[in-house]
């Protein structure tokens, strides 16, 4: 996904549609200015959500996770830098070795507050998957997982992934 232009393209439009995504990240237009306050923004908590999903049957190849460092980026207009989303996923990857997933997601959740937000992180994690043919079992697990971690209902999940597949 993250590595069509054209799909990439197509999820920028989505999120455009989601004013708090778009007022967020003028917020958010430190563009790594200070890790240290930045290392519990929503945008590296999407970071790690999107890792989290796309990853879910197992590590991802270098050259997802290239791509993956580059979508993000693009998505986030910059505001997270490709260094910031490798950092973003190796702590991940390191929580997810000491906690379960679902922890994880749970952890995610508390930190993205606004139900806005919380959809738009929803999106561009699905969007590592949805452009599959088949996405795995465990992916599909780790996606409602981080629907239910944000509150949403099973329709409001389904009714996100079908939009997300419409869009794209």
């Amino acid at each position: 996904m993250f590595d069509s232009a054209e799909r990439l393209s197509q999820l920028q439009e989505l999120l455009e549609e989601l004013p708090a995504f778009a007022a967020a990240l003028n917020v958010t237009g430190d563009r790594d200015a200070r890790p240290e306050a930045s290392s519990a923004s929503w945008l590296d908590r999407m970071a790690e959500a999107t890792y989290l999903v796309a990853a879910a049957d197992g590590e991802l190849a270098e050259p997802d996770a290239r791509a993956l460092c580059r979508g993000l980026t693009a998505v986030t207009e910059g505001r997270l830098s490709e260094p910031r989303v490798e950092q973003a996923i190796e702590r991940a990857r390191r929580k997810v070795h000491e906690h379960a997933a679902t922890q994880l997601l749970h952890e995610i959740a508390e930190l993205v507050p606004e139900t806005a937000l919380r959809e738009a992180v929803f999106l561009v994690a699905c969007a590592t998957i949805v452009d599959r043919a088949r996405p795995s079992e465990r992916q599909s697990l780790a996606t409602h997982a981080l629907g239910h971690a944000f509150g949403f209902s099973e329709g409001k999940i389904q009714q996100l992934v079908a939009t997300l597949r419409h869009s794209i």
